[in-house]
């Protein structure tokens, strides 16, 4: 069994993101997202937000978990018997960023592969940043995310 996991902070889950789970789901008899958590990074939702939004986003696909981590990715890999991190790419930025990770996931296991997949270019722009960023200033970001990410910004924004 082919299993793979993909990890992100999916602070929120945009559809960039989507894109390449649904990619990886048709590759891997199994994938993971892992929602990892980095105690630097200020976020916006909470992780069990983020992992419903997750989970209400991808529930047309039948082969997902969604799972949360807070130690190494490889780490985590091994413990779910995943031989596959799956990395989106947007750009060059990302790819050196993900060529060092590469670096040292390989370092610790080299039983552990990493597979790079592309969005089509109608996503090839979008990051949880700027989506982050349209949100703080009010501007409209519907198209760049799950409609049930929409409508809980929106919400909160309200409640405001």
């Amino acid at each position: 069994m082919k299993i793979a996991i993909y990890p992100g902070s999916f602070d929120p889950i945009s559809n960039g993101h989507l894109e390449i789970i649904e990619k990886a789901s048709k590759l891997f008899d199994k994938l993971i997202i892992t929602i990892t958590i980095n105690e630097h990074k200020h976020c916006l939702l909470t992780v069990d937000e983020r992992k419903q939004l997750i989970l209400e986003a991808t529930k047309h696909l039948h082969n997902i978990s969604v799972e949360i981590n807070t130690g190494l990715t490889v780490d985590f890999a091994l413990k779910n018997n995943a031989n596959y991190i799956v990395k989106g790419i947007r750009n060059g930025y990302d790819l050196d960023n993900e060529l060092t990770q590469v670096f040292f996931n390989d370092h610790l296991n080299t039983s552990i592969q990493t597979v790079f997949l592309l969005p089509t270019f109608k996503n090839i722009y979008i990051s949880s940043s700027a989506i982050k960023e349209l949100y703080h200033f009010g501007g409209d970001f519907k198209d760049y995310v799950p409609e049930c990410v929409y409508n809980l910004l929106n919400n909160k924004k309200r409640s405001k």
